[in-house]
């Protein structure tokens, strides 16, 4: 692994890891599996390169909650960690909470868009913040994912 530019851990410290890549993206995502995965109005991601990231204490659970994606929690304090697309296994989410901000060594990305507001609660009211928002996924996503689809005949 190159020189490490981020750590980061859970709440209880069980579960660490460090990237050599800063996150490409940054998004909110709105839907029903990322609500109830953090118990919030949106799951906050930043996509980091999977070949830069490495889990150094790994005390996680995996978990199915969409035939899409793969999520992980700590085992012991429950933090929402990771999140892995089929259709995107070049690229992991990782949870913004877990990054320690004072390991980074450059820029963060910036919030560069908010998914699946249509599932976003009635509750919860959008900022007026200028980023791009998506009804589901964004075009170049839903184009990975329908190619994911037909390749595995998931329809």
């Amino acid at each position: 692994m190159e020189a490490t530019v981020l750590n980061g851990s859970c709440l209880c410290g069980r579960v660490t890891y460090k990237s050599s890549s800063l996150p490409t993206s940054f998004s909110y995502c709105y839907c029903r599996a990322c609500r109830r995965h953090t118990g919030s109005a949106f799951g906050a991601w930043m996509d980091v390169p999977h070949l830069s990231f490495e889990i150094e204490e790994a005390g996680f659970m995996l978990q199915q909650k969409s035939d899409l994606a793969i999520r992980s929690s700590c085992k012991d304090c429950g933090s929402p960690m990771f999140m892995t697309y089929y259709a995107q296994p070049d690229t992991i989410a990782v949870a913004a909470g877990t990054i320690d901000e004072e390991s980074v060594q450059g820029k963060l990305a910036k919030l560069d868009s908010h998914i699946f507001v249509s599932e976003k609660p009635g509750w919860f009211r959008l900022p007026d913040d200028g980023v791009k928002r998506y009804e589901k996924f964004p075009p170049g996503y839903e184009n990975a994912l329908e190619t994911w689809k037909r390749k595995t005949r998931k329809t």
